[in-house]
């Protein structure tokens, strides 16, 4: 370093006091030019670590928030429609098919603006399976088939809650 000052005609305790002007020690600069027109260039390792810190915190926050978000997102709508499956299994077993057939429509509806949503997140085969399900659900229950109906009520219940299970940031999901 003292060759290269000399080379221009500085010395060390010049170095020094530039860098003071800068706030800043020897072992806190990884690169220092210097050129003709007087003007300082520098480079501090201490800030570019420090950016390189926070650009790798905010990343690893909004990869934890998308996270919680996402698997909030998955259990309240999971649960939304585990919900209208226990309500339409409670009027099978009162015989109720017009008011049934109402449910099972609405239930229907809400799964596919639930569906756009959830096919960003889950896989495609996953979501065939629900709707299959779910189509199954409502074809036996206008046919008045109530076992029929049961099992593919059971089916779709069992559907929905396996995804927010197989979903989530476990130690099982992610080996």
């Amino acid at each position: 370093m003292n060759s290269n000052l000399e080379k221009i005609g500085k010395t060390n305790t010049w170095l020094l006091k530039e860098l003071e002007k800068f706030n800043l020690k020897p072992e806190q600069v990884l690169v220092a030019t210097y050129d003709r027109r007087w003007k300082n260039v520098l480079s501090s390792k201490g800030k570019q670590k420090m950016k390189e810190i926070i650009i790798i915190i905010l990343i690893l926050i909004i990869i934890i928030f998308g996270g919680i978000t996402t698997q909030n997102y998955l259990n309240s709508t999971s649960q939304e429609l585990i919900k209208d499956l226990d309500n339409i299994k409670a009027l099978v077993k009162n015989d109720n098919y017009t008011e049934l057939n109402y449910k099972c429509n609405e239930l229907y509806n809400n799964w596919k603006s639930i569906e756009k949503k959830w096919s960003i997140i889950v896989l495609h085969n996953e979501l065939d399976l629900i709707e299959q399900a779910l189509i199954e659900t409502k074809v036996n229950i206008e046919k008045q088939n109530t076992e029929d109906g049961m099992v593919a009520i059971e089916k779709s219940i069992f559907l929905i809650k396996h995804i927010p299970e197989k979903e989530s940031l476990r130690l099982k999901n992610v080996f």
